[in-house]
């Protein structure tokens, strides 16, 4: 990607000598870009066509300080869920329940707004966001929401959950650029041909 001139972006880098977790990492970011406006953060473990606009619209009709795109899942022992206010305001978080203990079915996917003044909060170092400044935040005085998102959804974090989204993206249930020609259930490279039997 280097500096992402190609892709029509500019990307900047942080290299972590010391891991800075979640939040952490952020911040730094912000440090080094001189962060003034909006803070979109993305998890680079998952598959998604989630509409980003819709989330942003969200965050600024509710006047957040923080959103967190939230995802109804069945099985949610992996994952940290959310437990949300009939307004959307999250009222508290529930790290990896395990069967039958789980309070939501709401799971964090690791895609949060964020205004700027939250990065001020976060102290430099090791930080992270759903085990420190989140049930932080969700005690305070701070605008906090979670946006229940409609659109596809998964982590990747696992060779199972991996494999999952491949074959979810060439079944399209995903929207996905797939480059190539799809033929019944196969996708075949341009200019490849199949026999007929």
């Amino acid at each position: 990607f280097q500096d992402g001139t190609s892709f029509g972006v500019k990307l900047a880098y942080s290299h972590e000598t010391e891991l800075l977790g979640t939040a952490g990492g952020v911040k730094r970011m912000g440090i080094l870009q001189g962060v003034h406006d909006t803070v979109l953060v993305m998890s680079a473990d998952v598959v998604t066509d989630i509409d980003l606009s819709k989330l942003l619209q969200f965050h600024r009709e509710k006047r957040a300080m923080v959103t967190i795109a939230l995802k109804p899942l069945e099985t949610v022992q992996e994952f940290g869920v959310v437990i949300l206010e009939e307004d959307g305001s999250i009222k508290t978080f529930q790290e990896k329940p395990r069967p039958g203990e789980e309070l939501s079915h709401l799971v964090n996917t690791g895609i949060y707004v964020l205004e700027p003044e939250i990065l001020e909060m976060i102290p430099e170092g090791f930080y992270d966001f759903g085990k420190q400044l989140f049930p932080l935040l969700s005690k305070g005085k701070v605008p906090f929401y979670g946006y229940v998102v409609p659109e596809y959804w998964c982590d990747v974090g696992s060779f199972e959950q991996y494999r999952q989204a491949n074959g979810d993206a060439l079944c399209g249930k995903v929207r996905l650029e797939i480059p190539g020609v799809r033929r019944g259930d196969v996708w075949l490279p341009e200019g490849a041909s199949l026999p007929e039997n």
